[in-house]
């Protein structure tokens, strides 16, 4: 099953498209820069697969990470879908639930 939307019109195609193009760009130049500092001697077909799913890996760590620091320094990026929560909101977000359960009982 694909994630790509039944677009309602071309023009919704096109920004799809466009956002894509800008994506692949961008994750092209990190892969990049990726090989270029741990492989600088090697073109692309000088890599087997092993070495690409490896740069891969690395480069979506990076990305990964580069966001995670950059929602931290930067005020405004938060991630507020975080699938982490730290233990002290947990317990405040519980406590709060178990009172209003207990006021509707």
């Amino acid at each position: 099953m694909s994630d790509i939307p039944n677009f309602k019109d071309v023009n919704d195609e096109d920004v799809y498209q466009t956002i894509f193009n800008n994506k692949l760009n961008d994750y092209y130049v990190f892969m990049n820069a990726v090989r270029g500092k741990f492989f600088p001697n090697y073109n692309w077909d000088q890599l087997t697969g092993e070495t690409l799913s490896v740069l891969r890996d690395m480069t979506t760590m990076l990305i990964y990470n580069t966001t995670e620091e950059f929602r931290k320094e930067v005020p405004g990026y938060e991630d507020k879908e975080s699938i982490f929560v730290p233990r002290k909101d947990l317990l405040e977000v519980m406590k709060e639930a178990f009172e209003e359960f207990k006021i509707g009982s």
